[in-house]
């Protein structure tokens, strides 16, 4: 006889949780532990794989844009991106001149996102057409790398930079159209950034039929966020 050395329970005979004898610990005590064992487990794993996450997507992102300040950013148009959430939003197309931030700021939620344990990647637009045309190669370095961008552009989370930089050949528009409709498909979110007005994006696609058809699935699956030409929001 005598009492839990944790909580001070009075003991009939000491117990085992794992095979040996636990001197003076009682049955409830030892799976408490167990579960904070476990728990502190769990918390390592995910930390871990944040920090593998962020490595990656770290080398996805050109530093001048990994490297953002987000006090800097337009004020209105970071407090939607940063509050965006991809397991309830809809995607985001994000449209306007260059210089107002948009890739900034998509990249920055990223980083915020894959700390949390999101699969998330980054692939600018002429890698992923050029990837998708040349995924077939015989040559077995091209091929390799088209691999591995076009898996990179199938990740839970996806910004597609830069749409509409590369020149809008029947390649481009096969690849896109294929991108758009698959990731919507499958209900994977993407993060898409254009330096065009979205009229001239739709005007990318010569095919009618493939019009209508991106602009329905950009409309019914993201949110059309216009940015101003703005670098830096001006200190008040």
């Amino acid at each position: 006889m005598g009492s839990c050395l944790v909580c001070e329970q009075e003991l009939a005979q000491r117990v085992s949780s794992i095979g040996y004898w636990e001197p003076g610990i009682c049955p409830g005590c030892i799976g408490e532990a167990e579960r904070q064992d476990e728990a502190k487990r769990v918390g390592k794993r995910e930390k871990q794989l944040a920090q593998s996450l962020n490595r990656q997507l770290r080398g996805q992102v050109s530093p001048i844009y990994w490297d953002s300040d987000p006090s800097q950013f337009p004020k209105e148009h970071w407090a939607k991106i940063c509050r965006w959430d991809p397991k309830g939003d809809k995607g985001l197309f994000v449209a306007g001149p260059p210089g107002g931030c948009k890739t900034r700021m998509c990249a920055a939620r990223l980083r915020t996102l894959v700390e949390r344990g999101t699969r998330a990647a980054c692939v600018y637009e002429q890698d992923y057409v050029e990837a998708y045309r040349r995924r077939f190669s015989d040559d077995p370095r091209v091929k390799a790398k088209s691999e591995s961008i076009l898996r990179r552009a199938n990740s839970e989370v996806l910004l597609l930079d830069d749409l509409g930089k590369a020149s809008a050949t029947g390649a481009w528009e096969e690849a896109i159209t294929h991108l758009l409709e698959h990731r919507t498909s499958h209900e994977l979110k993407t993060l898409w950034t254009v330096n065009l007005g979205y009229e001239q994006v739709l005007g990318l696609w010569r095919d009618v039929e493939r019009r209508r058809a991106a602009d329905r699935r950009i409309r019914e699956f993201h949110e059309v966020v216009i940015v101003p030409e703005q670098l830096i929001d001006q200190p008040e």
